[in-house]
């Protein structure tokens, strides 16, 4: 039998088991509830499905990446996936959403000033120098050519501010329905609380190819960038995909050490243009793409569509920085998702322990608390041992 020390434990732990697998189901249905591209897409591994009559499709490659997703950029239809609505990092893959935001809002010509916060910028930097001018044409080709942080920041200044630019990098994603994507700055930086997903990545990539500009800064492979004085320098492509892979053109790099490699890819090839996303791999995040793209090409006819890339939505107004007139107008950013420590902490955990984990770990902590109870009151110590191991003085006697 129990000792009374140990019931209240046991209770406990039965009464959290109780709420947690209750929990974590009513959460696992809401979730599933509605998946944004089709419901197929919900699921944690690789979704395929063979075309009845059609001849075997090749063989998905072996990649190393966590998530992924195959789709037609023409049609929006998603070919295969893994994981696709898992969130993990960005990368400077966020540089495509930013880019998004703030390109129709930024003619090439208009001239910015660089400030410190702008040269002082973590990670890869194109080299800017404190008061000097740039056109927005330059920081755009830096930022996504060289994938430069010093740039992005400075594109974010020259539309506003930072702090604005990302509320206006949410309300765009909330537009073009990337719902796992929350932005917290401009860059892509790892960031408590910034992630997005792999089906999210093939969202602003087909986006990225519809905007002509942006078609024209991924497809560079080198330009010039002002340097001191009258001098320049050469800025080259980290896009190695439009450089060794037939028919690529695009679209962005990414790597950190929390995020790993991501990538979104896009090649044409037979009429068809295809993307291809990949999240969180230790391998080339443009190998990888490249793989998935040849396969994807090899595949079409042959596998039934999994999901589908949605359309922005129809049933609100753009959001503010989109539209041509907001006076009196609700935008479709009112509700931004939010960045509070509080968010970014249950975003950690939803991303990387499902609720299974979670409540193992709760098992294990209230085992141990067990084990210190039984240890405290559930058995008696050997005689002549006190608490902290030092052994007690014999007992006095009182002799009558």
């Amino acid at each position: 039998m129990l000792r009374r020390s140990v019931r209240p434990v046991v209770t406990v732990v039965l009464v959290c088991l109780a709420v947690s697998v209750g929990a974590g189901t009513q959460a696992a249905a809401a979730s599933d509830a509605h998946v944004v591209g089709g419901d197929r897409l919900g699921s944690r591994g690789v979704v395929l499905e063979r075309e009845p009559g059609a001849p075997r499709p090749p063989k998905l490659p072996k990649v190393e990446a966590k998530a992924f997703v195959v789709a037609d950029a023409t049609t929006g239809e998603i070919l295969a996936a893994k994981a696709p609505h898992v969130r993990y990092r960005p990368a400077s893959t966020m540089k495509i959403l930013t880019a998004l935001t703030v390109l129709p809002h930024l003619p090439p010509d208009q001239v910015y000033v660089a400030r410190r916060p702008d040269v002082a910028a973590e990670g890869t930097r194109a080299g800017m120098i404190e008061g000097h001018r740039y056109t927005l044409e330059k920081l755009f080709q830096a930022m996504l050519v060289e994938s430069a942080n010093d740039a992005a920041h400075a594109v974010a200044n020259a539309a506003g501010s930072v702090p604005e630019t990302v509320r206006k990098m949410n309300a765009e994603a909330h537009y073009l329905q990337a719902r796992d994507t929350t932005a917290v700055n401009p860059s892509g930086l790892d960031a408590p609380g910034q992630f997005t997903s792999a089906y999210d990545l093939a969202l602003l990539g087909r986006a990225a190819l519809a905007n002509p500009r942006f078609r024209t800064y991924m497809s560079t492979v080198h330009t010039q960038f002002p340097g001191k004085g009258k001098h320049t320098f050469a800025v080259w492509t980290r896009n190695r995909l439009i450089l060794h892979y037939k028919g690529a053109v695009g679209v962005k790099t990414g790597w950190t050490t929390k995020a790993r490699g991501t990538y979104v890819g896009a090649a044409r090839r037979h009429g068809h243009t295809l993307i291809a996303t990949v999240m969180h791999t230790d391998a080339e995040g443009w190998e990888e793409s490249a793989a998935l793209l040849s396969w994807g090409f090899g595949a079409l006819g042959k596998v039934r569509p999994v999901g589908a890339l949605v359309d922005p939505v129809n049933d609100a107004p753009k959001p503010a920085h989109r539209a041509q007139h907001t006076t009196g107008a609700r935008t479709a950013a009112a509700q931004p998702p939010r960045t509070s420590s509080t968010h970014s902490l249950a975003q950690e955990l939803r991303n990387g322990l499902s609720w299974p984990a979670l409540v193992l770990i709760g098992l294990v902590t209230a085992a141990g608390a067990a084990g210190w109870q039984v240890s405290r009151g559930g058995r008696r110590r050997p005689r002549g041992r006190a608490r902290g191991g030092y052994r007690r003085r014999p007992r006095r006697v009182r002799r009558s």
